[in-house]
């Protein structure tokens, strides 16, 4: 029904972090590793169940069924309202 990836404002605050400190060569890897957690990560939702897939080098598929969700909140920070992005957190039974 639907498929998509974190959006791409969801890097801000790797790079409101990083690039203070890419002058020390340590925001690099902050940068980068953001990046590439946010290009392998994919979410798809069916008639059935949410999945959430992700891994840089192996690939992790988390399923869950619609039938046990028990709760779900959506948060926003500074800068997910400045930028249109917030956090999804389900709940689940077992």
């Amino acid at each position: 029904m639907w498929a998509g990836m974190p959006h791409k404002s969801s890097l801000v605050p790797a790079l409101v972090v990083g690039i203070p400190f890419v002058f020390v060569l340590v925001g690099i890897p902050i940068i980068i590793g953001a990046y590439l957690t946010r290009e392998n990560t994919e979410y798809v939702v069916t008639n059935q169940a949410l999945y959430r897939k992700s891994g840089i080098i192996s690939r992790n598929v988390q399923r869950i069924d619609f039938t046990k969700v028990q709760n779900t909140t959506y948060s926003q920070g500074f800068f997910g309202q400045q930028f249109g992005y917030g956090t999804v957190e389900v709940s689940t039974a077992g």
